[in-house]
């Protein structure tokens, strides 16, 4: 198990986007542990997968129609 900040440069990702996909849950094998003082840590698997993500912004929604 390694921390994210390895896993990131490890995948080449920022750390920033890392912490982004584990709170996602996008990456198999990850584990959150929390602290008794508060706050918490993760763990990745060393042959944990990139998650393959879309880049850029969301699809919209289709509005809905007024009046029907």
């Amino acid at each position: 198990m390694i921390p994210p900040k390895e896993y990131a440069e490890k995948v080449g990702a920022k750390y920033q986007t890392v912490m982004l996909w584990l709170r996602q849950n996008l990456i198999p094998g990850a584990q959150r542990f929390d602290l008794p003082a508060g706050g918490h840590y993760y763990t990745i698997p060393e042959d944990a997968p990139k998650p393959e993500t879309r880049r850029g912004p969301k699809p919209k929604k289709a509005a809905k129609k007024a009046g029907k």
